[in-house]
């Protein structure tokens, strides 16, 4: 996982640098740049996941980098770390396509909620929960999408977990603040990306299942949840928990193959998950997920 720090300060380079190594990443790679003309040649030849931007910078800004970056065609997550505040200017970044401005100081949760969205986002970029009001996964002669039984799903996560996970119905809920971070899974048919399934996994459900595909230390997954922060190695493992669910979907005289559209963290913005799960005439079933340590973990399938 590379990533980029350009700050024309030394010791703001390492403030960054070390609030990155606490997400417990352990393929993380960091470069440091002292002015935005190193983070272009840096770029060309490294091509990093993500850079982080001062804005204010002697000879070229932190946006005037993103301009050139867009020039050269290279496709770069940028987000800022800056004493800038006007909102004109955090405005114009995020115009320019920057994913987000953290403002200094920062604490390290600032800074982690920020990040994590973009280093734990993979497929497709921008689809993470852009569904259109109105759109149907049901049109006219398509097939109906079969969501899987409590039972069922739990006979699948047994199938590759390698502790046991317990399965029940659930009542729906509008989603709570305690629920982030949490993951989403987009599905397609046969990687097109016309969202078909919605897969939500709240924290703790995350934390179940990300924990429950590997030797994952259980001091690891305590401080992903009183932290409130899921590290690489439970992602990984909920990409696993994800596909298991896309397999058990049943299609009703359809032999096309789910897949995902994309996979992401949302960490803050409750109402956009709000409004995509509260949905009217949305096919939606919530499970309970426990294990021996956690209890009451959700997650939610649905189809748009």
């Amino acid at each position: 996982m590379k990533i980029l720090i350009v700050d024309d300060s030394k010791a703001m380079q390492q403030i960054v640098k070390r609030g990155l190594e606490k997400l417990g990443y352990d393929d993380l790679e960091i470069v440091l740049a002292s002015n935005a003309q190193d983070a272009l040649v840096i770029s060309k030849n490294w091509k990093p996941k993500l850079i982080l931007s001062d804005w204010h910078m002697p000879e070229m800004t932190g946006i005037e980098l993103m301009h050139e970056l867009g020039k050269s065609m290279l496709d770069i997550d940028v987000g800022f770390v800056t004493t800038e505040s006007s909102p004109e200017r955090i405005k114009e970044a995020k115009d320019a396509g920057a994913l987000f401005v953290v403002n200094k100081p920062f604490d390290v949760k600032t800074l982690h909620d920020a990040v994590l969205p973009a280093l734990q986002r993979t497929g497709v970029k921008d689809a993470e929960l852009e569904i259109v009001e109105g759109e149907s996964a049901h049109a006219e002669g398509e097939k109906v999408l079969i969501l899987p039984k409590s039972e069922s799903l739990q006979k699948a996560f047994k199938m590759l977990s390698v502790k046991e996970i317990l399965v029940s119905d659930m009542a729906a809920a509008q989603p709570k603040q305690e629920w982030l971070p949490c993951v989403i899974g987009l599905f397609g048919f046969n990687n097109e990306k016309n969202i078909k399934v919605v897969v939500v996994f709240d924290l703790i459900a995350s934390t179940i299942l990300g924990s429950s595909f590997g030797n994952v230390d259980n001091t690891i997954i305590d401080t992903a949840v009183n932290d409130k922060v899921i590290p690489k190695s439970i992602i990984d493992g909920c990409e696993r928990a994800l596909y298991m669910i896309s397999l058990i979907i049943g299609r009703e005289g359809d032999n096309r193959d789910l897949s995902m559209i994309s996979m992401s963290t949302v960490t803050s913005n409750i109402d956009k998950l709000g409004k995509l799960i509260g949905r009217k005439e949305v096919k939606r079933i919530d499970y309970d997920v426990s294990n021996n340590d956690y209890k009451n973990g959700r997650v939610i399938i649905l189809c748009p």
